[in-house]
């Protein structure tokens, strides 16, 4: 209702750096068709320059062996031309380097593609892929499920907490949670503040809360 509670949480740390050669993705989601075309396309550029410059290479190099005068190649010379050419061993390491990084751009995004008519939602995802064929029951964050109003739903929990405290040396540790806000709903009653401020306290998060201007009128 009005009196609820939002939570802000820093999140940039969640959010590998594009070098680290991970597939996990903090994101927003897309919801844009245009937008969706534009990553899928640039998802698919390396693979694509990388054959088309190999394409180049073979073309340049057959017409390189065309004498004027003589009679042009016919169909099964340029065929065992471009065969051996597709054959090389290095040629093959790139396309096989260049499939990898396009498996690997597309799967960063496939969590984060939506249709549009949820655009309102402005979701933010965090996408922990599995790799096909992995024993999916010794992962790291193993696969949990919830219901919905119409489906069963599998999902991933993954801990926020960048560190833990410990009170004491017996003493449960208490996760560090990365609040950096909290915002209480404009029906709060006056003692909302102090109760929401002790729970912070309480979990060593040192957010002040604070409740929400917008105006609100009983009706």
């Amino acid at each position: 209702g009005t009196s609820g509670v939002s939570i802000a949480f820093d999140l940039r740390f969640l959010r590998p750096p594009v070098e680290s050669g991970t597939a996990a993705t903090f994101a927003p989601c897309v919801y844009e068709d245009s937008e969706k075309k534009a990553l899928i396309l640039s998802s698919l550029q390396h693979f694509v320059e990388v054959s088309k410059s190999k394409w180049s290479e073979i073309t340049e190099s057959f017409l390189g062996q065309c004498v004027p005068g003589k009679p042009k190649p016919d169909l099964k010379e340029i065929s065992q031309f471009t065969s051996a050419a597709f054959g090389d061993t290095d040629f093959k390491v790139q396309l096989e380097s260049a499939l990898k990084k396009t498996r690997w751009d597309l799967l960063r995004i496939a969590g984060l593609l939506k249709h549009r008519a949820f655009q309102h939602e402005r979701e933010w995802r965090f996408v922990l892929p599995i790799a096909p064929g992995k024993d999916k029951t010794k992962l790291a964050n193993p696969i949990r499920f919830r219901s919905s109003s119409t489906s069963i739903v599998p999902y991933l929990e993954f801990q926020l907490a960048a560190a833990f405290l410990r009170n004491g040396r017996n003493a449960d540790a208490i996760p560090l949670l990365p609040v950096n806000d909290l915002i209480l709903g404009p029906g709060s009653g006056e003692d909302s503040v102090n109760g929401a401020l002790a729970l912070l306290q309480s979990k060593s998060i040192k957010a002040i809360p604070r409740k929400s201007d917008v105006p609100y009128r009983a009706v």
